[in-house]
């Protein structure tokens, strides 16, 4: 059998079997940056699928181990919080409830002992808040929303919409429960 097509084969210039210790510290948050900036720009174009690409290899560059320095340790921290931050914003707007809320857990707790996670942590207990009310969770909700520090007024406009459809739900689901009640004992 003869073919008589040819398929040109271009190789990338990737070296995989090199191993992290080869790479130096500014090496893997050079590349993590970059990657994580690539997610930012399919993020802006709502390409998710690709940001989550992105952001996922930049979670892996800035997630390899062997930091040399605690300096440069913290800045994979920094750098690793950002990138869960934003894959939570992709998670929320498909719907993924259940990633989103491990992703704003995680952040928050990196928050806890590293600074300079996220530029403003009221943006993820509010992603928290909407997340755990779309849930029905709305202790959880309330519980994201106690713990946001001095909202500006775009925070303050969205913490009413959560919390007034938390009280339209309630409300149906409590006329439901009395409905109910009432036939059981009638």
């Amino acid at each position: 059998m003869q073919f008589l097509f040819f398929r040109s084969v271009s190789l990338a210039d990737i070296n995989h079997s090199m191993p992290a210790k080869e790479y130096s510290d500014e090496d893997k948050i050079a590349q993590a940056t970059t990657l994580r900036e690539l997610g930012n720009e399919f993020y802006k174009a709502k390409k998710f699928f690709e940001a989550k690409q992105a952001y996922r290899n930049s979670l892996y560059w800035s997630g390899i181990t062997g930091f040399k320095t605690e300096e440069a340790q913290t800045k994979k921290t920094e750098m690793a919080g950002k990138i869960i931050s934003n894959l939570s914003a992709i998670h929320f707007f498909e719907r993924n409830w259940a990633t989103t809320v491990t992703c704003c857990n995680q952040v928050v707790k990196m928050c806890e002992t590293t600074d300079n996670i996220v530029k403003n942590i009221n943006t993820v207990y509010l992603r928290l808040a909407e997340t755990q009310e779309r849930q029905n969770n709305f202790c959880l909700s309330n519980q994201a929303i106690d713990l946001i520090n001095d909202p500006t007024a775009p925070e303050e406009k969205r913490i009413k919409i959560i919390q007034d459809r938390i009280a339209s739900k309630t409300k149906k689901n409590d006329e439901v429960m009395s409905k109910r009640l009432k036939n059981l004992f009638a």
